[in-house]
């Protein structure tokens, strides 16, 4: 058990996972997408039963929801997981980190270099202190010729934070395949279309969205000499009947 958890929190494993999905997010270009290229995948489906094994057997012309690419992002998640449960405990710990003691510095420097370092060590550390307070630590004397300095205290949630924001993105991306439609459409510039004309490449497995609780009742345009100097809407919030004008430019 210790050796599983050993791997799942190796930076290697990590590493390994990353590549992995790399390579896995590579097929969706080597192989024509249903929901990107409708007419290449279903020319594809037509060359013979290998293309329909690995396009529809292995979902891979589905690639964002075919069991390869879903379980190695699962398995980068859990990864992830495992490296947050294994060093959030000494992280918070190392957040309350205070200078040492005169017996930890003795043992720490006793019989070492520092301790016979040549020059006057107030000197010495005086202009230690300088260099490090240019760089952003905050400094302490902790004893004749002795430094304690920390770059930020807080600067160690970065490690959680920065893993943490994975499965932010995880879950953002999820909520957006559950809940929205995804449909094509084309149209030139400036050229007003409905989107129910659009065509339904997928239907959001959350079922259609709740209609919004906004109306337009006005809009309102200022241009000068055919340029847009001011653009004002006046929306009417359904629930209360209540009607507000937001500006553009204000």
């Amino acid at each position: 058990m210790r050796r599983l958890w050993a791997v799942a929190v190796s930076m290697r494993t990590t590493a390994l996972l990353m590549a992995a999905l790399a390579a896995i997010l590579l097929l969706g270009v080597l192989l024509p997408q249903a929901d990107a290229d409708p007419a290449a995948y279903a020319a594809a489906l037509r060359r013979g039963l290998a293309w329909r094994f690995l396009l529809e057997g292995l979902r891979l012309g589905h690639l964002a929801t075919s069991p390869l690419f879903l379980a190695g992002l699962g398995a980068f998640l859990v990864s992830l997981a495992a490296g947050l449960a294994d060093r959030l405990g000494s992280t918070v710990r190392r957040l309350h980190v205070a200078p040492p003691t005169r017996a930890q510095l003795d043992a720490l420097l006793a019989g070492g270099p520092e301790a016979e370092a040549p020059g006057d060590p107030a000197a010495v550390a005086a202009r230690a202190a300088r260099v490090l307070e240019t760089l952003g630590y905050r400094v302490a004397p902790a004893g004749p010729g002795v430094l304690w300095g920390v770059k930020h205290r807080l600067a160690l949630l970065g490690f959680p934070v920065f893993h943490a924001a994975f499965f932010a993105l995880a879950l953002g991306g999820g909520l957006v395949w559950w809940t929205r439609d995804v449909v094509a459409v084309g149209a030139c510039e400036g050229q007003p279309l409905a989107s129910a004309t659009a065509a339904v490449e997928r239907r959001a497995p959350a079922g259609p969205a709740e209609p919004p609780p906004l109306a337009v009742e006005r809009v309102d345009l200022a241009l000068e000499q055919g340029k847009p100097l001011d653009l004002a809407v006046a929306l009417r919030w359904l629930p209360t009947g209540e009607v507000r004008t937001t500006r553009v430019n204000h």
